[in-house]
């Protein structure tokens, strides 16, 4: 638990998809409790932790109290599409629970 206002570290980790480190890929997350308060961070942004993990920094007071909860969109490179890019998109429960 983490009281209003604090500002949070969160380690963002992708499975390899299709080999592809996050590295390798470009990525957005959505940081939310409500769904009309998002807190949304690119992939340049964030702090590069290694080639697999990425760390998020998020104030806590733009989100409310609650669970905050991520929505990664990843754009894969996949030939298969006429724009040479898959997205991917998943939704985790970060396990953060944000208290006044």
């Amino acid at each position: 638990m983490s009281s209003i206002g604090t500002e949070l570290k969160i380690n963002v980790h992708l499975d390899r998809l299709d080999g592809y480190k996050m590295s390798d890929i470009d990525f957005s997350c959505e940081f939310y409790v409500y769904t009309n308060r998002r807190v949304t961070m690119a992939k340049e942004h964030m702090v590069k932790a290694d080639d697999d993990n990425y760390v998020a920094l998020v104030d806590s007071s733009k989100l409310g109290t609650g669970t905050i909860r991520c929505r990664v969109t990843a754009h894969i490179p996949d030939a298969d599409f006429d724009d040479g890019i898959r997205t991917e998109i998943e939704e985790v429960n970060t396990g953060i629970t944000i208290v006044r």
